[in-house]
């Protein structure tokens, strides 16, 4: 479901994740003397995963008005209010999980309910997550508990290859286990090697065939990699096994963007945030679409859906954001070069700031990224390849499909510099992660022009038109392609 799954959200996906493996043991005498309590907190472990929300929260009540003391409810409950983004909600559940632990007299279990709180961050136990972690594992060195921390722990801490050697750990002992497909999916597809992501979703989809999520997961896969009708595919698959899984209506609002059919595309994200009004998703999904029209140039529809969203939500902390898209959309680089300084200067003010390398290697490359879009929009075309290629420098350990608009971007500003061997290089990269990124096409044709190579240009041409059959008339790599097109010496003349 979630795109590249962000390693922030691991952790907090191994909540749900240790919860159901609990079920392995036979826990009644351990966690609670309520089966029915026990049963019913399994269940909606169960319905959480699978992105069930509102039964998941129904199941988990059920639970704690059998046994109000059962910690591990408590902690589930507060996994699904951090994923409604009801976070004072969800503190208050996760303090009550913390303190009731004590309850639990086994010391072995007792432990391992500590190691699931620890996978986040307001518990109590998150600072002692290595400690407790280390503890378990020799104890209970192969509870699917204790793997399962310890592989989100291994990839919020950046080591892809233990995770990767823990989950197939977890799938030796357990090869049903559906939630190792899925992350070890996001893990390959986060180290760009999309044929495993792909056979994981599969694989995952077969072990879990009534879930949404894996085929919401395999959509996000084959999309990245240009096969767009094949998404589309699984992710009307996954909203016909759940209606109301809106992260497939929106995965699909984003293949229409990548098809040039905008005005469809504006008329699904409607409907997906009308549906989803007074809950935070709606701000997500705003954004969502608010940065898939900045990328793909459609400065009309960014204006209008900009100003709605900074009208609705002024102290969003994507508003900077918004703000900067919409300058750049709209032509304005003295406003975009101020609002990227000052959120530059927010950045450099904050507690983490100092310590934290790994987001501020990720605040560098956003910098270049936008001041290289700034240089573009002045006509500082050596300036804008230069920002570029330091992003791509900084860049070097992400999938390639992160790099996208890096690469294009580079190409576009080496033409006029008559660099077309390193464009080549560079457009064909992005190419070769996804051939259909309209982009990435119009440039490699534009490529070609500069360097007077016109019927490969034109070739490229009649393959991005045949790309976007679908598109609206109006769609900006649609309406360039014409422009280039029009630029390029008669063949009848020539």
């Amino acid at each position: 479901m979630k795109r590249i799954i962000p390693l922030a959200l691991l952790a907090a996906a191994a909540l749900v994740a240790a919860g159901l493996l609990l079920a392995e043991r036979n826990p009644a005498d351990h966690y609670t003397e309520h089966p029915k309590a026990w049963a019913a907190f399994t269940e909606g472990d169960r319905l959480l995963q699978s992105f069930r929300y509102a039964e998941a929260e129904a199941k988990l009540k059920e639970a704690l008005a059998a046994d109000p003391d059962l910690a591990l409810a408590h902690a589930a409950l507060a996994e699904l209010r951090f994923r409604q983004a009801m976070r004072e909600d969800g503190k208050r559940e996760l303090a009550l999980a913390d303190s009731l632990t004590a309850l639990v007299e086994d010391p072995r279990s007792r432990l391992l309910v500590q190691v699931r709180l620890s996978n986040t961050g307001p518990s109590r136990f998150f600072a002692s997550r290595d400690s407790l972690l280390a503890e378990a594992k020799k104890v209970a060195p192969d509870d699917l508990i204790v793997l399962v921390s310890e592989a989100v722990q291994a990839a919020a801490g950046g080591d892809m290859a233990r995770a990767e050697t823990v989950w197939q750990h977890v799938l030796e002992i357990n090869p049903n286990y559906a939630g190792a497909y899925n992350f070890l999916g996001y893990l390959y597809l986060a180290q760009g090697r999309y044929d495993e992501a792909e056979a994981a979703m599969r694989r995952y989809a077969f072990v879990a065939p009534d879930l949404a999520n894996p085929h919401d997961s395999l959509g996000e896969v084959l999309m990245t990699v240009g096969r767009y009708e094949e998404a589309e595919v699984e992710f009307r698959t996954a909203l016909a096994k759940q209606p109301d899984f809106f992260h497939s209506l929106v995965n699909i609002g984003r293949i229409y963007i990548l098809r040039g059919e905008v005005d469809k595309a504006n008329t699904l994200f409607d409907r997906v945030r009308t549906e989803m009004a007074g809950t935070a998703w709606s701000s997500e999904i705003a954004v969502r679409r608010l940065h898939d029209l900045f990328d793909h140039r459609i400065e009309d529809d960014l204006a209008t859906y900009a100003a709605q969203f900074l009208a609705e939500a002024p102290e969003s902390v994507y508003a900077p954001y918004v703000r900067l898209w919409r300058a750049l959309g709209a032509g304005e680089a003295t406003t975009a070069v101020a609002l990227l300084d000052s959120l530059q200067s927010v950045y450099e003010s904050s507690d983490w700031y100092a310590n934290d390398t790994m987001k501020r290697n990720e605040i560098a490359r956003e910098q270049l990224r936008y001041r290289g879009l700034i240089s573009e929009l002045q006509g500082d075309q050596a300036g804008a390849a230069q920002a570029f290629r330091q992003a791509l420098e900084l860049m070097s350990d992400l999938p390639p499909h992160a790099a996208l608009v890096e690469r294009v971007h580079l190409a576009w500003n080496l033409v006029p510099l008559g660099g077309f061997d390193e464009a080549r290089r560079e457009i064909r990269a992005a190419l070769s992660v996804n051939p259909r990124l309209p982009e990435a096409v119009l440039v490699a044709a534009a490529v070609e022009a500069g360097a007077g190579e016109t019927g490969e240009a034109r070739r490229l041409l009649d393959t991005l038109e045949r790309m976007l059959e679908r598109a609206d008339p109006d769609f900006p790599p649609l309406r360039d392609a014409q422009a280039l097109r029009d630029q390029l010496p008669d063949p009848d003349r020539i």
